[in-house]
Order: C-alpha cells, then structure tokens, then sequence
C-alpha cells in the first residue's frame, strides 16, 4: 500500500506492502528516496509477516537525528519491545534452516502469484504479479466485483482502500491461493472484472 501524509517540513511515502511482505536479509533494497531526502525518508522493514505474527518487531534506519526523536518518543510512551523477541528474531535471522523455509515460501508466494497471473492472462486480464502476498486486478465496477466474488465463495478487497489515486481493481491475497484453484479463482474474477449488466 503505497500512501502519503503530509507534514509541516513535506510529504512521507510509505510503501508498507512492499516493505511488509519483502523479506529483508533475502531482498535487499535497490532504490530509496533516503539517498535524495536523507532527513526526511524512514526504512521500516517488518518481520512480522516473515517470521512470525507474535514477533511484531521491525527494524528501523534513517539520518541520525530522524532516529533520535523517534527513540525520544518512545521513551515517553507506553510502547516496549520485549527482549526476549528481540533475541529470538535476532537468533532466527541467523538461523540457516529459517532462511531455507523462507526462500521456500517466497518461492511458493511467487509461483502462487504468476499462476493467478498466467490464469487472468488467458482470459484476457493481463496484470503485474509484481511481488508481495497479493496482486492488483482491474475492474469496470469495484462494487460488482465485491459482490460478484462474495456470491462465488472467494473474499477479496476494494483495490481503492490500498491507493492514494483513484481507481477501481480488487485486491487478491494469493498467499493461501492453492494452485488447484487458480483457474475457478481466474474464472471468476474474470466474471467480476467485467462490465456490470
């Protein structure tokens, strides 16, 4: 979800599903605003989605300052981060078999989202399988997709809710997408994606 909140001193963008679903030590950054704005960009890369959803720790890097008023807020605030996750997110970044296991499942998450990709193609719908857990469909009518979608068992989000600009697409998570229904899924949206009648 890339998203933009202005302040007093300019505009922060978030790109919190890419940086949610990358995997940190595995995709290493390869473009920044930090080089161009240093004082004014925040890298927060998350492990929750990684390693594990109770581990709720990230790790945060910026210019010195930005991270010296960020540590200056928490101290005052009723947030902590337990040192025990600490330890074991620090050991399970270490781990070798942990990184085999999420290779693996990059792998899948991959092979899961060029399948949708490949299904939607044959049917005309050509998207970017890009990267992450979900992918982006475009649609005549949101709404008609949503309800279209609901009434075939497959639950997916308004595209709109994850975009600063105005658009109509839905949002497909095709992290639990089993390959066995990649092409009842694509034969749906599909179906969706259509003009409504």
């Amino acid at each position: 979800m890339k998203a933009a909140a202005s302040t007093k001193k300019g505009t922060a963008i978030s790109d919190s599903e890419f940086i949610e679903s990358r995997i940190a030590w595995l995709m290493p950054a390869t473009d920044s605003l930090g080089r161009r704005f240093p004082d004014r960009v925040i890298h927060i890369l998350s492990y929750s989605k990684t390693l594990g959803p109770d581990l709720r720790l990230a790790v945060l890097s910026s210019s010195a300052s930005v991270v010296e008023q960020i540590q200056s807020y928490r101290s005052f605030s009723a947030g902590w981060t337990s040192r025990i996750l600490q330890a074991a997110t620090s050991w399970l970044l270490q781990d070798g078999e942990t990184e085999n296991v999420v290779r693996r499942a990059r792998a899948a998450y991959r092979e899961r989202r060029h399948a949708l990709a490949g299904a939607l193609y044959e049917h005309g719908l050509e998207i970017n399988a890009g990267d992450g857990l979900s992918v982006l469909v475009p649609v005549e009518s949101e709404n008609y997709a949503l309800i279209t979608l609901a009434s075939r068992g497959i639950a997916v989000s308004a595209g709109s809710r994850f975009s600063t600009k105005p658009t109509s697409s839905v949002r497909v998570a095709t992290s639990v997408l089993q390959l066995s229904e990649v092409h009842r899924v694509a034969d749906a949206i599909s179906a969706a994606a259509a003009t409504p009648r």
